[in-house]
């Protein structure tokens, strides 16, 4: 009695629908004819919410299997230009394999810009060669990132915020497919301190 009480609590909305709907069904058209189509309505309503289950499978599975090369950390040095002042001297970023499949053919770059300031980005790159593959579960650690134009640094003063934009393009190793991910965090210029940079993850982008 107990298993039967639980199982009648646990049917939700949905489910006291269908079982009102083939009990109409039964009443209207008679016991024999109305049980007959009760129960071939009640079977396209389970098998609509299967494909609907499978579809949501499917989904989770894809995003799960895919190559995600994602930022594992990012750290920003500064050089004092006065007491009150720095500029960029560089950025080091760390990359890692969160899929089951390798990431090959890699490529990332950084956009920055003073908060406010999306207008006058600043381009930096990754001064040594990239490795060629990242395999799941691998990293690569401790990539440097100076500006491509060392004429135009970026100087802040003490509290002043900084955006930086991480591109990352690559492929699927094994089904060829392309990917990007893209991350953003805002940097703080505070000498005492130093903070690290500050994910921004409502910026953030994939596919």
């Amino acid at each position: 009695m107990k298993s039967i009480k639980n199982f009648i609590k646990s049917l939700s909305a949905k489910a006291w629908f269908v079982f009102g709907l083939a009990f109409a069904f039964a009443v209207f058209l008679g016991w024999r004819e109305g049980i007959a189509i009760a129960f071939a309505y009640m079977s396209m309503v389970v098998a609509a919410y299967s494909i609907g289950i499978s579809n949501r499978a499917l989904k989770l599975t894809r995003a799960t299997t895919r190559p995600f090369l994602n930022i594992s950390h990012v750290d920003i040095i500064w050089a004092k230009e006065d007491e009150h002042s720095a500029s960029v001297r560089y950025f080091m970023v760390g990359l890692c394999n969160t899929g089951v499949f390798p990431a090959d053919q890699i490529s990332v770059q950084m956009k920055v810009n003073k908060q406010g300031m999306d207008d006058q980005k600043h381009l930096f790159t990754v001064d040594e060669t990239l490795p060629t593959i990242c395999f799941p579960s691998g990293e690569i650690s401790n990539l440097r990132f100076i500006e491509t134009n060392e004429q135009e640094k970026i100087i802040c003063i003490i509290d002043e915020n900084l955006k930086a934009r991480i591109e990352i393009d690559y492929i699927n190793k094994l089904t060829q497919e392309t990917h990007k991910t893209n991350c953003s965090y805002l940097a703080i210029y505070k000498p005492d301190t130093n903070p690290t940079p500050i994910p921004l993850p409502k910026e953030d982008f994939w596919i």
